[in-house]
């Protein structure tokens, strides 16, 4: 890249270490905070459905883990716009990995990337060379949709489907459908739901029943407004809309209407959803 002198400057950091490599990029981190870059991040090493490891030891295996806190910190300095590239056997397995940490509350809540992309299997050192530099060479043509990059990758590494990519937000938005859906639209996971709530309140103050405003307060509690207010402090602290509010140009969503677009749909289709 260095020496094609494309318009973008890349920096190459070799890291025999995982602590290495996680060092480069908190100074990446580091450096788009104070001079507000938008990297992308090129992580290039032996890879397997773990993370990814040094062919000369693989016990010094850099989980995928491990990654998920100093992407999520490096992605908030850019605010939200960094790209991820796994250049890795199975790269793109770390994707499961990130979308557990929005489950971890010892991590901070925001988008460990924009886009990541990666192989989903394994491939020789010449499959991903040759896919890779096709990737960067589509990248300095400012015209080119990252699709495009994509699909010339994995054109020129020998299989059409061998590199993917996935979009963040459209990953979360069909994440916290899987849960608001079944919730809206079966009465009977909503009772249970509930019920598991109760119960758990009842071993925690050995009590046997709630009192009235209590049972208000827990039904309210699933209500589509509320539920709409928990979703939407998410969504909005995850895509850093709350610290930057031109970020809701590109991620605004109201998840209210989305959960009323839901209760719409269950009312007026009710019949059919059932025969189905």
């Amino acid at each position: 890249m260095q020496e094609r002198r494309y318009d973008f400057k890349s920096v190459y950091c070799r890291c025999s270490t995982k602590e290495k490599v996680l060092a480069a990029i908190e100074r990446a981190a580091a450096h788009a905070e104070h001079h507000g870059t938008l990297p992308l991040i090129h992580l290039e090493a032996h890879g397997s459905e773990g993370g990814l490891f040094d062919s000369k030891d693989s016990n010094n295996m850099l989980k995928w883990d491990d990654l998920s806190k100093p992407l999520q910190i490096l992605n908030r300095a850019t605010q939200c716009n960094l790209i991820v590239l796994v250049a890795a056997c199975k790269g793109y397995a770390g994707l499961q990995s990130f979308i557990q940490a929005f489950n971890d509350p010892s991590l901070i809540p925001v988008a460990p990337a924009l886009v990541i992309s990666g192989p989903i299997d394994e491939l020789t050192g010449m499959e991903l060379l040759l896919g890779t530099k096709e990737f960067y060479r589509r990248l300095a043509d400012a015209s080119a949709e990252f699709d495009d990059l994509i699909i010339n990758a994995s054109r020129e590494s020998g299989n059409e489907f061998r590199f993917q990519r996935v979009l963040f937000p459209v990953l979360l938005y069909e994440a916290f459908l899987i849960n608001l859906i079944p919730l809206y639209m079966r009465s009977d996971l909503k009772d249970k739901k509930m019920g598991q709530l109760r119960n758990r309140f009842f071993k925690e103050n050995s009590r046997e029943r709630l009192s009235a405003e209590e049972e208000r307060r827990l039904e309210e509690a699933y209500s589509p407004t509320f539920q709409a207010e928990l979703y939407q402090k998410a969504w909005d602290a995850i895509f850093m809309v709350d610290s930057y509010p031109e970020n809701r140009k590109r991620f605004g969503l109201n998840w209210l209407s989305v959960i009323k677009r839901i209760l719409d749909i269950q009312e007026n289709n009710l019949d059919k959803i059932q025969t189905n």
